[in-house]
């Protein structure tokens, strides 16, 4: 299980990269929705931790996941001519709320 959780937070960004530039994007804003992605990581996670330390692992990896993947259907099925900053934005919630899987079955 360890190895099938930690694949997801490891693949966003290039999966985010190989989306943007097949919707016809340019490689500086696909690398730009990656490194929200990465900048949302590292922002939301200490916030995410505490909250699980706080309410427990169940509950916020459930509300995690549902955010994670509500952000990731919206970039998913943005329009082609969706703005750069309106992706961005996407990356950087789909990395803010990205659930720490592989921590919590450590901690487990």
């Amino acid at each position: 299980m360890a190895i099938v959780a930690r694949v997801p937070p490891a693949s966003t960004g290039l999966l985010l990269v190989i989306a943007m530039y097949d919707c016809g994007h340019a490689y500086a804003t696909a690398c730009a929705c990656s490194a929200a992605v990465a900048t949302g990581m590292a922002l939301g996670s200490p916030f995410v931790g505490r909250l699980i330390d706080r309410r427990g692992q169940t509950t916020v990896l459930l509300a995690t996941a549902v955010v994670a993947f509500a952000a990731m259907a919206a970039f998913a099925v943005a329009p082609r001519g969706t703005p750069t900053f309106a992706s961005v934005l996407l990356a950087l919630a789909i990395g803010g709320a990205a659930p720490p899987v592989p921590s919590c079955a450590r901690g487990a």
